[in-house]
């Protein structure tokens, strides 16, 4: 019964790890090879994933787990699953040196200001983090990170009628690469946008 019950639980965890080894990873920068993700991709990427149901309210017989804060008994597992928010990184182009973005970038984000509005996201608000490589001083690439989010935020307001409300702007510089084995890839440079909850 126990071997059963072993195997119930290794079925159940290998069905956890598909799960979470399923989700989008943050790491990947969309339109880093030229093209511009459309609004439903975008869309896509930044919806609040439903929740998945783990194994909590199940019991297995004959397994007795103790509660390491309580002290006591139960038979029921319950892990517990964070999620990390909804994030995409995109390849937004800015002149070079400055926040002036690039009508590439301006494509982007008109596709970008159509996920916001749309009827899937239009209640959540996102965060916008600008990031940097690490070519040029660290107190210049965490000014032009702030100075671009911001540029990024205020296109959307403007352009997209967004409210600012729903926005927040901030730079990160060269804190956090996407590579950092590769610190000056321009990789490194991107703009990423996180859902981070509903207003």
């Amino acid at each position: 019964m126990i071997n059963g019950v072993f195997k119930g639980l290794v079925a159940a965890g290998a069905l956890l790890a598909v799960g979470v080894a399923g989700t989008a990873q943050a790491g990947d920068v969309l339109g880093s090879d030229g093209t511009v993700p459309s609004a439903e991709e975008l869309t896509n990427a930044l919806k609040a994933k439903p929740k998945t149901r783990g194994l909590n309210g199940l019991t297995f017989r004959g397994v007795n787990i103790v509660d390491p804060t309580t002290g006591e008994e139960s038979t029921e597992a319950q892990p517990t699953v964070v999620e990390p928010p909804p994030t995409v990184n995109l390849s937004v182009n800015f002149e070079f040196g400055s926040a002036i973005l690039t009508k590439q970038a301006m494509s982007m984000l008109d596709n970008l200001g159509s996920a916001l509005t749309s009827d899937e996201l239009d209640e959540f608000a996102f965060k916008i983090e600008g990031h940097t490589d690490a070519v040029g001083g660290s107190d210049f690439n965490q000014t032009l990170s702030e100075r671009r989010a911001l540029s990024v935020q205020r296109y959307l307001e403007h352009r997209h009628d967004i409210p600012g409300s729903r926005l927040e702007s901030i730079g990160m510089g060269e804190q956090r690469l996407l590579d950092p084995d590769h610190p000056e890839d321009p990789m490194n440079r991107r703009v990423q946008i996180t859902n981070i909850g509903k207003l």
